[in-house]
């Protein structure tokens, strides 16, 4: 199974890329992408002592956004402690989800995930009684509407997990000034089965799917644009 709640954005769009013989571009992340693992490497020893922090180089750019987040942690009243970087692997199959570990990075196999399972990472999660609030850490420029799918399904995997019928997903958008946590989502039971739904459908068309070029192809950085034909016609179109 290559899907991963990472490319829960991608995947409704085309399933090709997730064709075992489709083969992937091995780029190396940028440097937006280097700068935003190093905070979430630092800020996870901050919101759940359990966790050790990862050595990491510091930067007035991380150090001033490490400063931003612990604050913005040390103001909130979680009823219970928050839990970091909770991975988890959900069978689309069964539609059943369990924790496969924290803190883990992308070691999912190693920590037991199957083929028939798709993994994911919460930065954060906070337990009230049927309640599970999902946050997840953002340093880009923006964010979007574009961060839900993958917050959808990182929400149904925790209710899963944790047997829930009722979800909070918070994106926290962690800026120059400060931490902007304006938006929200809530699912419910009727949400969750349309996530269940979406991705039984979606998975399950991969063995047969074709490649479908979008605007998707570059706004969900698809790792097969590289060998996709259809996607070097309609770039040099």
């Amino acid at each position: 199974m290559r899907v991963s709640a990472s490319k829960a954005g991608l995947l409704p769009r085309c399933q090709y890329p997730f064709r075992d013989a489709t083969p992937w571009d091995n780029t190396p992340p940028g440097r937006a992408a280097e700068y935003g693992q190093r905070f979430h490497d630092a800020i996870a020893g901050v919101v759940d002592p359990a966790v050790v922090p990862m050595a990491i180089k510091g930067t007035k750019w991380l150090l001033d956004r490490l400063n931003h987040a612990t604050a913005w942690l040390d103001a909130q009243d979680f009823p219970t402690a928050p839990q970091a970087e909770v991975a988890f692997a959900y069978d689309w199959s069964t539609g059943t989800s369990r924790v496969i570990g924290k803190n883990i990075g992308r070691k999912y196999r190693q920590h037991g995930k199957t083929d028939d399972e798709i993994a994911g990472s919460a930065d954060f999660v906070v337990r009230e009684g049927g309640v599970v609030h999902v946050y997840d850490w953002k340093t880009g420029k923006a964010v979007t509407d574009s961060v839900w799918p993958q917050m959808e399904w990182l929400g149904l995997f925790a209710a899963r997990a944790y047997g829930v019928e009722s979800v909070v997903l918070r994106p926290l958008h962690v800026t120059d000034y400060g931490i902007e946590d304006g938006m929200r989502r809530e699912l419910d039971a009727n949400d969750l089965r349309r996530v269940t739904e979406g991705i039984r459908r979606d998975v399950g068309a991969i063995a047969d799917a074709w490649p479908e070029p979008g605007e998707h192809c570059d706004g969900e950085w698809c790792p097969a644009r590289g060998a996709c034909g259809l996607y070097q016609i309609r770039k040099a179109g």
